[in-house]
């Protein structure tokens, strides 16, 4: 199966690109509005930026439009949001223009976020502001998010014409939660149309690039960009400008160290310009670490166990407030599809294979893991309890950035095992294990425990 241009109506390509439009088209208009995580609140964000507010005051506040403002309750938000019994009537989707010109003040919660994770979403609201109907600005705000989604699929997948890896980023489009994110007003819609940009970067710097110097510039900026003013707490992820260099000679390491310190400069940036705050609104928790540092592992132990399926079912296909999902038999499909896909590169592209040490290998995995345990500690600091043994507000959507990164490592690791034995066999044998595993603990749990 080749992703090539193709006079063909029905080549993977065309069918490819068919289905993410389709697929985003769906989740931009069907979805009712608001009925995504924490949309009413980013929607809020939007609008402020729209009025040129790029920063909260020193009162933490802000003020929006009054009538685009009460489009959350007009669409009827809080009564359906956390009941499934209450259906969205239809008839709330009429377009009627405002003309209201007294403000809302906003607190705190709302100023937590850069403005520049909301460009894109706040094109749309600009374009609908010309005809003054608060709810075609909403989705026209959805529409512009997807849209910089697809603008970026596009260079990515251009960037790696020719290369292997490019599957990946294929792979990483096909994800249905990834375009349900990116049709939401959200600050993931930026995240998440520049991940397959920084793979695809990273990918021609570590296997093959026509331009080092631009491709290099360019990953350095976005991560910047987007690690630091966008999407903290994923700060790990920098290092991967680190691990493009195939040698460190002086000039590499000057390099380096000029990267640094431009990171350095926007972390102070984003420090002055932004307001972080603690939803707890102390720092008890804070000090309760201090005194207990060593329960703080104990704790990541005890989420991963408890909630890993979970991450992995809201990664795949959980929607709304996680309160539908796909059916069984599409995300066995999805499962089929990816092992399918990790065996078949397992055995091509010799020629464009990343060639990673034992070192780097274990800096990249090391920057995975850790930025999982950064996550998990950021919502443990301000969203959890004061003492629980377990992080509260961690969701699985916040891991899709590590998505081709994750699919970077299985794929070598099977190319690996594939020299030694019949990788097949291999993952046929785990099959069984894991089986005969389940089934054990099944019958332990049922009858012994």
């Amino acid at each position: 199966m080749k992703f090539e241009n193709s006079k063909d109506l029905f080549s993977f390509k065309n069918l490819y690109w068919f289905y993410i439009v389709l697929m985003g088209l769906v989740f931009t208009f069907l979805v009712p509005p608001f009925q995504k995580l924490d949309e009413h609140t980013h929607y809020n964000r939007v609008l402020s930026i729209s009025d040129g507010q790029l920063f909260c005051g020193t009162n933490k506040q802000f003020d929006i439009n009054a009538g685009e403002y009460d489009l959350q309750n007009e669409m009827q938000f809080f009564e359906i949001v956390h009941d499934y019994e209450k259906k969205f009537p239809i008839s709330l989707i009429h377009f009627k223009e405002n003309n209201r010109e007294d403000r809302v003040p906003l607190g705190m919660n709302a100023c937590l976020q850069n403005f520049v994770g909301y460009l894109p979403n706040v094109l749309g609201i600009f374009v609908g502001r010309i005809f003054k109907l608060p709810l075609l600005s909403f989705y026209l705000a959805r529409l512009s998010g997807f849209l910089f989604f697809i603008f970026c699929m596009y260079l990515s997948l251009n960037l790696l014409k020719g290369n292997i890896y490019y599957w990946i980023v294929v792979l990483f489009g096909l994800f249905i939660k990834v375009i349900f994110q990116v049709t939401t007003i959200s600050y993931d819609v930026v995240q998440l149309s520049l991940t397959p940009l920084f793979f695809s970067l990273f990918i021609r710097l570590v296997t093959k690039s026509n331009n080092e110097k631009r491709d290099r510039f360019l990953l350095g900026i976005l991560l910047i960009v987007n690690y630091v003013f966008v999407k903290p707490g994923y700060y790990l992820l920098i290092l991967l400008y680190i691990l493009t260099f195939k040698k460190y000679s002086k000039k590499e390491v000057v390099n380096v160290i000029i990267f640094l310190c431009a990171t350095f400069l926007s972390f102070i940036v984003y420090y002055f310009t932004s307001r972080v705050g603690n939803f707890n609104g102390d720092d008890f928790q804070m000090e309760f670490l201090k005194t207990n540092p060593v329960f703080f592992v104990t704790v990541i132990y005890r989420t991963t166990m408890e909630s890993l399926p979970r991450y992995i079912n809201e990664m795949i296909g959980s929607f709304g407030y996680n309160d539908y999902d796909l059916s069984s038999i599409v995300r066995y499909l999805y499962l089929i599809f990816l092992v399918n896909t990790f065996i078949n590169l397992a055995k091509k592209g010799k020629k464009e294979r990343i060639n990673f040490g034992i070192i780097k290998v274990g800096i990249l995995i090391s920057m995975l893991i850790g930025t999982y345990v950064v996550l998990h500690f950021a919502m443990y600091s301000v969203w959890t309890p004061v003492g629980k043994n377990v992080v509260d507000g961690v969701q699985g959507r916040y891991f899709l950035p590590l998505l081709p990164y994750i699919f970077l490592i299985v794929i070598e690791l099977c190319r690996r095992l594939n020299k030694k034995t019949n990788i097949q066999k291999i993952i046929v044998l785990l099959i069984f294990v894991i089986v005969i595993v389940d089934i054990s603990v099944k019958i332990y749990k049922r009858f012994y425990d």
